[in-house]
């Protein structure tokens, strides 16, 4: 699970007023991870039921609006991944370090700033051009 897939699947306020609690704090605990806990994750259940259920909401054009929300999610989604390939693209720029190795690295770091990356690149051959 992703972490869109709670607002993918359940959109409008009338979806999570729907599913029974047990089960929001089940995907809940899922999508986090574990991170949230079983305890955790069925508080936040409860609250984010508690506020569907008094939310006003919408009326009309409900189905438009959840059309609306999921393009924006899948929007979200190529834009990460196209952002992921294009860090990845500039780790490969340094001498030695390949596809698989970018990906090491990202995933031990996280995002990489591209101007950071160019000039620790351009200090590391200062330091070896100066010994």
């Amino acid at each position: 699970m992703n972490k869109c897939f709670l607002m993918y699947n359940f959109t409008l306020p009338e979806d999570l007023s729907d599913i029974a609690t047990n089960k929001l704090a089940d995907v809940l605990y899922r999508v986090s991870k574990g991170r949230y806990g079983i305890t955790r994750a069925r508080c936040k259940a409860e609250q984010l039921k508690e506020s569907a259920q008094s939310t006003f909401g919408i009326s009309i054009g409900k189905e438009a609006f959840k059309m609306q929300i999921h393009l924006l999610l899948e929007q979200i989604a190529l834009f990460e991944k196209q952002l992921a390939h294009r860090q990845q693209h500039y780790l490969t720029t340094i001498t030695g370090v390949n596809d698989v190795t970018a990906a090491v690295i990202l995933g031990e770091v996280g995002s990489i700033d591209p101007g950071y990356l160019t000039f620790y690149s351009w200090s590391f051959l200062e330091d070896l051009n100066s010994k």
